[in-house]
């Protein structure tokens, strides 16, 4: 996994006007869901509280797929390169699966050597309950990330979704609650301190244990010389990450190691051609190789930047260094 920098607002007017177009849709989409919810609870739900007679009824909306696919096919191509979100895997021929981060259905836990448990939250009401999922965030671009088959349905993150505090679904907060959110939030339109949070939010109360795209990979996980990854010391995000997303599923790890040994070559190729009497050609080098690699464009990028590193590490052609010293006197964008 590797960072990705995605900022919808900085998207060329042309690609931006097909962003935005889509987020009507989205938004629409995300209504739809949230009064099948809100039906659902005073048609089926509130009768069932009244008499608890034969099992708790489950929510089982009807998604719209076709919108939150139109965003994956536009994440693949322009955000993640046409590779797997979680484990950098190019995505060849079938466009991979829309990975909702934060799973729109059941929720699900799972520790080391016991079964997967489905979560339970406290609702609107007071009541316990199983996580319906986060179905208000079907269709939010920051919960969409384009994945393999292997990640998504796999042995991979399937409906798991860990957290350090305690999962929140939907919450019936105060006024004041309310004043003191940092995001815009949904509200209920019949019940106003009925509130579906943004992401930000709830990682805010639940302090989620899974690495995202656009968090900074690099500070909870690395890649050792043989394709393997493991967290730094005391991540337990790293950890969880690792083991949730299955990163070292041996195929896996075998076609990072390959990349890796590939890499290297062409980073020595293209870097020492370019030593020369002065920067312009090295600088030229830098640009290409931060473009290619750095910025993710190739596949386990990650795995290919910790290798080298790991070879070249405090020397001139350590890519930290030679990029960190460009950017000082050239900036490399």
């Amino acid at each position: 996994m590797i960072h990705v920098d995605f900022n919808p607002e900085a998207l060329a007017p042309a690609v931006k006007a097909q962003w935005d177009a889509w987020m009507i849709e989205a938004q629409d989409a995300q209504n739809d869901i949230i009064t099948q919810w809100e039906t659902w609870r005073k048609t089926v739900l509130n009768p069932w509280k009244l008499k608890r007679e034969g099992n708790r009824p489950e929510f089982s909306p009807t998604f719209q797929s076709d919108v939150w696919k139109k965003l994956r096919n536009f994440l693949l191509v322009n955000v993640f390169h046409n590779k797997c979100a979680y484990c950098e895997t190019p995505v060849v021929g079938f466009p991979g699966d829309a990975e909702h981060f934060r799973p729109k259905g059941r929720v699900r836990v799972k520790q080391q050597n016991q079964p997967a448990q489905v979560v339970m939250i406290i609702d609107e009401d007071g009541d316990q309950m199983p996580h319906p999922g986060y179905f208000w965030l079907a269709y939010h671009w920051k919960n969409l990330l384009p994945s393999c088959e292997t990640c998504n349905q796999g042995s991979g993150k399937k409906d798991f979704f860990h957290v350090q505090a305690q999962h929140v679904g939907v919450l019936r907060l105060t006024a004041t609650e309310i004043d003191h959110l940092a995001e815009k939030i949904t509200r209920s339109q019949p019940d106003s301190d009925i509130c579906y949070l943004e992401p930000d939010e709830l990682d805010e109360r639940e302090q989620r244990l899974l690495l995202h795209p656009y968090d900074q990979p690099s500070k909870h996980i690395y890649f050792k010389i043989d394709g393997e990854v493991a967290p730094w010391a005391k991540s337990s995000m790293g950890s969880e990450s690792i083991a949730i997303y299955n990163l070292n599923e041996p195929r896996r790890k075998q076609a990072r190691s390959r990349a890796q040994a590939d890499g290297f070559r062409y980073y020595k190729d293209i870097v020492l051609a370019a030593i020369g009497p002065d920067d312009s050609e090295l600088e030229k080098a830098a640009r290409k190789v931060k473009e290619e690699y750095f910025n993710g464009e190739r596949p386990y990028a990650a795995a290919v930047f910790d290798y080298i590193h790991h070879w070249l590490e405090n020397s001139p052609l350590d890519p930290e260094v030679l990029l960190s010293e460009l950017a000082a006197s050239h900036p490399v964008t």
